[in-house]
């Protein structure tokens, strides 16, 4: 059973994508953003360049929580009744991404279950 969101099938992620392409913008810096589970390299995280070097800010720290979580919404046309499906490519951050992408590959292929269906025993 693949996963959803697998292959470029997510809908929802970083709504300044959807901004950009109203803007005409077509190579955009989030970009990467799009990459799927097949197109990242493993050997190679994909960040935002200008934010690679991040200085402890108490205040935004703070409100860290907050800032990742609200820029996000429908990215692609979501039908009435459809379910939302996040881009997984970029959920384990630089430390974990080798490991991330290779996990995320065999979890498309149907060769292993993610983290939720293990801590919560859903029988597939």
């Amino acid at each position: 059973m693949s996963m959803k969101g697998c292959k470029k099938t997510f809908n929802f992620g970083s709504i300044f994508l959807v901004f950009d392409r109203k803007a005409g913008i077509t190579n955009s810096k989030l970009e990467y953003l799009l990459l799927s589970e097949e197109e990242a390299d493993p050997n190679k995280p994909q960040i935002d360049e200008e934010r690679n070097e991040i200085l402890f800010n108490p205040l935004s720290d703070r409100h860290l929580d907050h800032q990742l979580s609200s820029y996000e919404g429908a990215i692609f046309n979501v039908a009435k009744g459809q379910e939302l499906f996040s881009n997984y490519v970029h959920y384990n951050g630089i430390d974990g991404w080798a490991s991330g992408i290779q996990d995320l590959r065999a979890e498309c292929r149907g060769e292993k279950v993610g983290t939720v269906v293990k801590v919560e025993g859903i029988d597939l």
